[in-house]
């Protein structure tokens, strides 16, 4: 049997570059992100396919980071509060719902859902809510803002979970053991400093 190739010189070229199809293939985590989810990861550099030249890819503790942030973001920060309460009892009324910057150093902030409509795919909606801050909460549910937007925590407490259609008072305020509604009070002193030892000139100014 004679071979097609029979009296062929061997091409000066590399192997790879003339058969580019043999080059060595290796699968790395694959982070395919939309624009808005890339500043999530705040500069992390992302692989956008399965397998790539060894050649072409990233360094395997970027590749890794990208990775690990893209994990974060889905499980932690990359749900509303609609997709959150579809998977809690109850549609998640009567828990607490709150964004990680809320919970940063001396702010607190949380809002208690009431109701909840969803959307025909159930990602999008109408919630409504008590805000509370420290010392402050709304006495009456209001629709929260941003509630379709990814970024949002629940923390879930069997204790606090209401029927759905169910209406319940208002929460109270941090810090204090009643909701305290800001527009029914006005404050007369700072709160850390005891009133009898503030001059009442400072008394007037600060009321």
């Amino acid at each position: 049997m004679t071979l097609g190739s029979k009296g062929m010189k061997l091409s000066p070229d590399p192997h790879r570059r003339r058969m580019p199809w043999t080059a060595a293939k290796e699968c790395v985590p694959g982070v395919v992100l939309d624009a808005k989810e890339k500043m999530v990861l705040d500069g992390v550099q992302l692989v956008g396919v399965e397998c790539v030249d060894r050649a072409s890819q990233v360094d395997p503790l970027e590749a890794l980071r990208a990775t690990v942030a893209t994990s974060e973001y889905n499980t932690s920060t990359g749900k509303n509060i609609f997709q959150l309460a579809s998977q809690v009892e109850f549609d998640g009324c009567g828990q607490r719902f709150y964004r990680k910057e809320w919970q940063e150093e001396t702010y607190d902030k949380y809002v208690t859902l009431s109701a909840i409509d969803f959307n025909r795919d159930g990602n999008k909606g109408a919630a409504y809510g008590y805000v509370t801050f420290h010392g402050e909460t709304t006495t009456r549910p209001v629709q929260m803002d941003f509630a379709d937007v990814p970024g949002w925590h629940v923390e879930f407490r069997v204790e606090r979970a209401v029927l759905f259609g169910v209406a319940f008072p208002p929460p109270p305020s941090i810090g204090a053991d009643a909701p305290v509604d800001a527009r029914s009070y006005r404050l007369r002193a700072h709160p850390w400093i005891d009133a009898a030892d503030i001059p009442s000139p400072m008394l007037v100014l600060l009321a």
